[in-house]
């Protein structure tokens, strides 16, 4: 069970990028099959056989809208549409206008797969396992909370460990778990010597992060942000957003952590 619950949460964080507004590719096809309506908005799905990661995801929706725009003092009021999308070609991407998730990238012996924007969620159905939904909606509603609130200051590595931090906190059991699957991603650059070079990586904007060569650091990168969330606290890299454009070595002055990585 402890594997299994790691292995989750790492391929839910890692499918979770949000992107700036106005992408290079353009959204999924909105789906036209089926519609399991919640409180806050309501999930789309393309085919009856989705009917049951529809449900799961509507009631995840509901149980943790409210919960994230609470913790994070931020709230959107745009209804949020889920979309079922077993075609989306990436695992996860935040647009400004909804929410994509790839529901065949949710199964935990292969990938996860999510992603915020301003009017929907896109879900490949077919991968979604159990206690999967809460998470992905829990990261995926801090991203559509904070899209257009000072929180946008955050660099990427910030603006992605706020998102898991958010999760560690409100969804049960998250916190162990995404511990336990990041902390030895961290340990394991520090044994190689190799954390200047992800903190170098860390400054770059996300379309870069997703770019290969570096898509290869995007597991670290993820691990790094939640680490130097985690180290600073919610409340604080609020308060910094919100007096304006933050850069890393901001974030890593809050976290005591130096620019070789010393500290983490």
């Amino acid at each position: 069970m402890r594997f299994t619950l790691r292995l989750l949460v790492l391929t839910l964080v890692l499918s979770c990028t949000a992107i700036p507004p106005q992408p290079s590719y353009p959204i999924p096809r909105r789906p036209e099959g089926g519609v399991a309506e919640a409180k806050h908005g309501k999930v789309l799905g393309s085919s009856f056989d989705q009917i049951n990661v529809a449900f799961a995801l509507s009631r995840s929706l509901d149980r943790y809208f409210e919960a994230v725009a609470e913790r994070l003092g931020y709230r959107r009021e745009t209804p949020l549409e889920v979309w079922l999308d077993p075609e989306w070609a990436s695992a996860a991407t935040a647009f400004d206008t909804c929410i994509v998730v790839n529901p065949r990238m949710l199964q935990i012996e292969e990938h996860s797969g999510a992603a915020t924007d301003e009017m929907c969620v896109a879900v490949d159905p077919r991968l979604l396992q159990p206690g999967q939904a809460d998470g992905i909606m829990a990261h995926e509603l801090t991203h559509w909370h904070a899209m257009f609130t000072p929180l946008r200051n955050l660099p990427q590595v910030a603006y992605e460990g706020l998102a898991c931090k958010v999760v560690a906190e409100v969804v049960p059991g998250w916190d162990a778990a995404q511990r336990a699957a990041l902390d030895p991603l961290i340990d394991a650059a520090r044994a190689r010597g190799d954390l200047p070079d992800l903190l170098a990586r860390a400054d770059m904007d996300v379309n870069s992060w997703t770019t290969p060569p570096f898509d290869e650091r995007l597991e670290d990168l993820y691990a790094l942000g939640f680490r130097l969330v985690d180290r600073i606290g919610i409340d604080p890299l609020i308060d910094a957003a919100e007096k304006g454009p933050v850069t890393l070595e901001e974030i890593l002055a809050m976290a005591g952590v130096g620019p070789d990585g010393s500290g983490l």
